[in-house]
């Protein structure tokens, strides 16, 4: 079920959709121009600046820095 929560219901900046995929600035470094996607059709994300990537349970990990079972609980106490 958390990993079924949208990332971009998570991400804290504004994305851009483009078909199947949205784009924004990555909020796991600083950047000037976009290079955060989501792929929305499977629910993962991948920054081609700084390497990230993966699904929406790593982005809520390194976003507030917490351990994969605090992220599960945060992600499911939001839907």
């Amino acid at each position: 079920m958390a990993r079924q929560v949208p990332i971009e219901t998570v991400f804290p900046g504004k994305l851009r959709v483009m078909g199947g995929r949205a784009s924004g600035l990555c909020p796991l470094h600083s950047e000037k121009s976009g290079s955060f996607i989501v792929y929305l059709s499977t629910n993962t994300f991948h920054c081609f600046g700084c390497g990230e990537g993966r699904d929406v349970i790593d982005l809520v990990m390194k976003l507030r820095g917490v351990d994969f079972l605090s992220a599960v609980k945060a992600l499911l106490n939001r839907s």
